[in-house]
Protein backbone atom coordinates (compact mmCIF):
# COMPACT_ATOMS: atom_id res chain seq x y z
CA UNK A 1 0.00 0.00 0.00
CA UNK A 2 1.04 3.58 -0.65
CA UNK A 3 2.02 5.89 2.17
CA UNK A 4 0.54 9.37 2.34
CA UNK A 5 2.41 12.46 3.46
CA UNK A 6 0.01 15.42 3.39
CA UNK A 7 -3.69 14.87 3.62
CA UNK A 8 -6.64 17.15 3.66
CA UNK A 9 -9.44 15.64 1.72
CA UNK A 10 -12.77 13.92 2.04
CA UNK A 11 -13.66 10.46 3.24
CA UNK A 12 -17.13 9.30 2.27
CA UNK A 13 -18.36 6.34 4.33
CA UNK A 14 -21.27 4.41 2.94
CA UNK A 15 -23.36 5.65 5.85
CA UNK A 16 -23.49 9.31 5.01
CA UNK A 17 -21.89 12.67 4.60
CA UNK A 18 -18.22 13.55 3.85
CA UNK A 19 -15.73 13.58 6.72
CA UNK A 20 -12.64 15.81 6.71
CA UNK A 21 -9.28 14.04 6.71
CA UNK A 22 -6.55 16.14 8.22
CA UNK A 23 -3.35 14.49 9.30
CA UNK A 24 -0.35 12.52 8.23
CA UNK A 25 -1.65 8.97 8.09
CA UNK A 26 -4.65 8.51 5.86
CA UNK A 27 -4.73 4.74 6.17
CA UNK A 28 -4.70 4.84 9.96
CA UNK A 29 -7.40 7.52 10.10
CA UNK A 30 -9.65 5.70 7.65
CA UNK A 31 -9.27 2.43 9.54
CA UNK A 32 -10.10 4.08 12.88
CA UNK A 33 -13.09 5.89 11.39
CA UNK A 34 -14.39 2.75 9.70
CA UNK A 35 -14.04 0.78 12.91
CA UNK A 36 -15.82 3.50 14.92
CA UNK A 37 -18.68 3.60 12.42
CA UNK A 38 -18.74 -0.15 11.95
CA UNK A 39 -18.89 0.66 8.25
CA UNK A 40 -17.02 0.25 5.02
CA UNK A 41 -16.11 2.87 2.49
CA UNK A 42 -13.36 4.38 0.45
CA UNK A 43 -11.11 7.39 0.71
CA UNK A 44 -10.42 9.89 -2.02
CA UNK A 45 -7.03 11.34 -1.20
CA UNK A 46 -4.98 13.95 -2.99
CA UNK A 47 -1.35 13.44 -2.08
CA UNK A 48 0.57 16.69 -2.18
CA UNK A 49 4.28 16.25 -2.39
CA UNK A 50 7.04 18.18 -4.02
CA UNK A 51 8.59 21.59 -3.68
CA UNK A 52 7.33 23.26 -0.53
CA UNK A 53 5.54 26.52 -1.29
CA UNK A 54 4.99 25.80 -5.00
CA UNK A 55 1.55 27.04 -6.08
CA UNK A 56 -0.51 24.44 -7.96
CA UNK A 57 -4.00 25.97 -7.83
CA UNK A 58 -5.27 22.40 -7.60
CA UNK A 59 -8.70 23.21 -6.15
CA UNK A 60 -9.21 26.99 -6.07
CA UNK A 61 -7.57 30.42 -5.96
CA UNK A 62 -7.48 30.43 -2.12
CA UNK A 63 -3.95 31.17 -0.85
CA UNK A 64 -4.84 29.67 2.54
CA UNK A 65 -6.02 26.27 1.21
CA UNK A 66 -3.16 23.78 1.57
CA UNK A 67 -4.49 21.74 -1.35
CA UNK A 68 -3.36 24.57 -3.63
CA UNK A 69 0.31 24.24 -2.64
CA UNK A 70 2.71 21.37 -3.34
CA UNK A 71 4.43 20.37 -0.12
CA UNK A 72 2.46 22.83 2.01
CA UNK A 73 1.82 26.55 2.33
CA UNK A 74 4.60 29.12 2.24
CA UNK A 75 5.79 30.29 5.65
CA UNK A 76 8.47 32.52 7.17
CA UNK A 77 10.98 29.83 6.16
CA UNK A 78 9.38 28.66 2.87
CA UNK A 79 9.18 30.68 -0.37
CA UNK A 80 5.91 31.26 -2.24
CA UNK A 81 6.65 30.25 -5.83
CA UNK A 82 3.91 31.06 -8.34
CA UNK A 83 4.63 29.53 -11.76
CA UNK A 84 3.19 30.22 -15.20
CA UNK A 85 0.69 28.01 -17.02
CA UNK A 86 -1.93 27.37 -14.35
CA UNK A 87 -5.62 28.09 -14.74
CA UNK A 88 -6.01 29.31 -11.13
CA UNK A 89 -3.67 31.90 -9.64
CA UNK A 90 -3.56 32.71 -5.90
CA UNK A 91 -5.67 35.39 -4.27
CA UNK A 92 -5.15 36.42 -0.66
CA UNK A 93 -8.72 36.90 0.54
CA UNK A 94 -9.12 36.14 4.25
CA UNK A 95 -12.76 37.28 4.36
CA UNK A 96 -13.82 34.53 1.94
CA UNK A 97 -11.39 31.78 2.91
CA UNK A 98 -12.57 29.12 5.35
CA UNK A 99 -8.90 28.40 6.15
CA UNK A 100 -7.51 31.91 6.74
CA UNK A 101 -8.34 32.03 10.45
CA UNK A 102 -5.95 29.11 11.05
CA UNK A 103 -3.18 31.49 9.87
CA UNK A 104 -4.48 34.52 11.79
CA UNK A 105 -5.78 35.83 8.42
CA UNK A 106 -2.18 36.63 7.37
CA UNK A 107 -0.42 35.10 4.39
CA UNK A 108 3.33 34.68 4.93
CA UNK A 109 6.33 33.74 2.81
CA UNK A 110 10.10 33.90 3.00
CA UNK A 111 10.41 35.12 -0.62
CA UNK A 112 7.52 35.87 -2.96
CA UNK A 113 8.44 34.72 -6.48
CA UNK A 114 5.93 35.43 -9.26
CA UNK A 115 6.93 34.05 -12.68
CA UNK A 116 6.48 35.96 -15.93
CA UNK A 117 2.88 35.28 -16.98
CA UNK A 118 1.76 34.34 -13.44
CA UNK A 119 -0.11 36.55 -10.97
CA UNK A 120 -0.87 37.16 -7.31
CA UNK A 121 -3.91 39.08 -6.09
CA UNK A 122 -4.97 40.62 -2.80
CA UNK A 123 -8.34 41.86 -1.60
CA UNK A 124 -9.58 44.44 0.88
CA UNK A 125 -8.10 43.95 4.36
CA UNK A 126 -5.73 41.23 3.21
CA UNK A 127 -2.21 40.96 4.61
CA UNK A 128 0.96 39.39 3.28
CA UNK A 129 4.16 39.25 5.33
CA UNK A 130 7.40 38.83 3.39
CA UNK A 131 10.38 37.73 5.46
CA UNK A 132 13.01 38.20 2.76
CA UNK A 133 12.63 39.30 -0.88
CA UNK A 134 9.98 40.17 -3.48
CA UNK A 135 10.72 38.84 -6.99
CA UNK A 136 7.89 39.67 -9.37
CA UNK A 137 8.32 39.02 -13.08
CA UNK A 138 4.56 38.62 -13.53
CA UNK A 139 1.53 40.56 -12.32
CA UNK A 140 0.72 41.71 -8.81
CA UNK A 141 -2.79 43.01 -8.12
CA UNK A 142 -2.55 44.63 -4.67
CA UNK A 143 -6.25 45.36 -4.28
CA UNK A 144 -6.66 47.13 -0.95
CA UNK A 145 -4.20 44.85 0.87
CA UNK A 146 -1.07 45.38 2.94
CA UNK A 147 2.32 43.89 2.18
CA UNK A 148 4.65 43.97 5.17
CA UNK A 149 8.36 43.40 4.79
CA UNK A 150 9.47 42.11 8.16
CA UNK A 151 13.01 40.84 7.88
CA UNK A 152 14.70 39.67 11.04
CA UNK A 153 18.25 38.74 10.03
CA UNK A 154 21.03 40.97 11.37
CA UNK A 155 22.29 43.48 8.75
CA UNK A 156 20.08 42.01 6.00
CA UNK A 157 18.49 44.20 3.36
CA UNK A 158 15.30 42.92 1.73
CA UNK A 159 14.85 43.62 -1.98
CA UNK A 160 11.93 44.36 -4.27
CA UNK A 161 12.35 43.08 -7.84
CA UNK A 162 16.14 43.23 -7.84
CA UNK A 163 17.02 42.91 -11.53
CA UNK A 164 13.53 41.82 -12.65
CA UNK A 165 11.34 44.85 -13.40
CA UNK A 166 10.67 48.44 -12.47
CA UNK A 167 7.64 50.20 -11.04
CA UNK A 168 6.05 47.68 -8.68
CA UNK A 169 2.75 48.95 -7.28
CA UNK A 170 1.60 48.28 -3.70
CA UNK A 171 -1.58 49.59 -2.09
CA UNK A 172 -0.09 49.68 1.41
CA UNK A 173 3.58 48.82 1.97
CA UNK A 174 4.79 48.45 5.54
CA UNK A 175 8.28 47.91 6.90
CA UNK A 176 8.67 46.16 10.25
CA UNK A 177 12.21 44.85 10.70
CA UNK A 178 13.61 43.33 13.88
CA UNK A 179 16.90 41.90 15.20
CA UNK A 180 19.06 44.45 13.38
CA UNK A 181 17.67 43.93 9.87
CA UNK A 182 18.34 47.06 7.80
CA UNK A 183 15.14 47.42 5.76
CA UNK A 184 14.37 47.21 2.05
CA UNK A 185 16.07 48.27 -1.15
CA UNK A 186 13.81 49.53 -3.91
CA UNK A 187 16.52 50.32 -6.47
CA UNK A 188 14.80 48.17 -9.12
CA UNK A 189 11.33 48.11 -7.57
Amino acid sequence: PASFKILTNTFVPKLGKPWPLIGFSCKAFVNILLAALNASGSAIVTVLDGTKGLWTGLVSTDWFDCLNWAGGLPSPTIDAVIPIGLSRMPIIDPLNSPYAAAYSNIATARDVIIANGASLGMTTNSNLEVKRDWKNSGTFNPGLGTVTFNGSILNSIQTINLGTKLNERFYNLTLSCTNGAKGISVADG
